[in-house]
């Protein structure tokens, strides 16, 4: 399952956080160890700039 949603933070600034939870992950690095790998929850997040609209080159969303 994956939950992703973002911040427009300014108008060429995006702030996108994203958290994951890993069921069974798979396990092909370590294909003969014993132990099953343990479900996984992941926390990130991503930072977006576009340079046009920061330089004043465009208009960014919710600009008229």
């Amino acid at each position: 399952m994956e939950l992703i949603d973002g911040v427009q933070v300014s108008p060429a600034i995006r702030l996108t956080p994203n958290l994951r939870y890993i069921v069974n992950p798979d396990q092909m690095r370590f294909p003969y160890d014993p132990k099953n790998i343990p479900d996984a929850f992941v926390v990130g997040a991503k930072l977006s700039v576009d340079l046009f609209t920061l330089a004043g080159f465009a208009r960014g969303p919710g600009s008229l």
